[in-house]
């Protein structure tokens, strides 16, 4: 008994992704697609990014960090004086 051979076709988008499924006669067996959801939220009638408050969140700690690094460097320097 051989086994059938399939071919599957597949597109990933930026909102969705799509598949087809082809036997080894090229008939077409079955289609699909599945939509992301948008990637936008809605608060107070303001629309916002989903990843704007982690990206700012991400931003202050870069900031922390660079603060706290130009102190270290500073006080370096100022004891080799």
């Amino acid at each position: 008994m051989n086994p059938a051979h399939y071919t599957i076709g597949l597109d990933a988008g930026t909102n969705s992704t799509g598949f087809t499924l082809f036997d080894e006669n090229n008939t077409l067996i079955e289609f699909g697609v599945d939509m992301f959801p948008m990637g936008n939220k809605e608060e107070k009638n303001v629309e916002s990014s989903r990843n704007a408050e982690r990206r700012g969140y991400r931003g202050a700690r870069r900031n922390r960090f660079r603060y706290h690094l130009r102190r270290t460097q500073l006080q370096k320097i100022l004891k080799s004086l």
